[in-house]
């Protein structure tokens, strides 16, 4: 079954066409617990945002997303009562494990023969047109998500969130 169409201003160019579906959670202490089948998109965070505030929308696009406020628990929010926060175990590692070859994929496909090997959409046609279009940035890719990540551990060591492996 195709993915259903949206009003949008740039229709008329081929832009009313949603997406392929993609699941998606909602996370928080005020969200009730529901499996939706209402249709969401993009544009539906920045609907729910302009809802809560009395914001003008910012196109037909946004303006026809549904929002996610029927994902809201209201009887929780009148009584103030929000659901306790998941505890979970820290996850653990060092630079050596992080930056190890056996974790570094090169992010897009190069060939058909490294379909599935370190790609990011799983959509080899969609990450060959990438790296054709902007051969330098996907050359680049790796080494600028590693300098990225030393940086982030850097700053967590100074704020004192990092903790090393024992």
């Amino acid at each position: 079954m195709p993915p259903p169409t949206t009003a949008d201003d740039f229709a008329a160019d081929g832009f009313d066409q949603l997406g392929f579906r993609v699941p998606g959670l909602v996370v928080g202490p005020w969200v009730s617990k529901q499996v939706s089948d209402v249709v969401f998109d993009h544009a539906s965070i920045y609907a729910t945002i302009a809802a809560l505030h009395d914001l003008e929308p910012l196109g037909a696009r946004d303006a026809a997303a549904n929002t996610l406020l029927s994902l809201l628990d209201e009887g929780a929010m009148a009584k103030g009562n929000p659901r306790a926060g998941v505890e979970l175990a820290p996850i653990v590692a060092d630079e050596a494990e992080i930056f190890a070859d056996e974790c570094k994929g090169f992010a897009f496909h190069r060939n058909d023969a490294e379909v599935g090997r370190g790609a990011i959409t799983g959509q080899a046609e969609l990450e060959r047109a990438f790296v054709a279009r902007f051969p330098d940035a996907a050359r680049n890719l790796r080494a600028a998500t590693d300098g990225s990540m030393r940086d982030l551990l850097a700053r967590a060591r100074q704020q004192g969130v990092w903790l090393p492996k024992v």
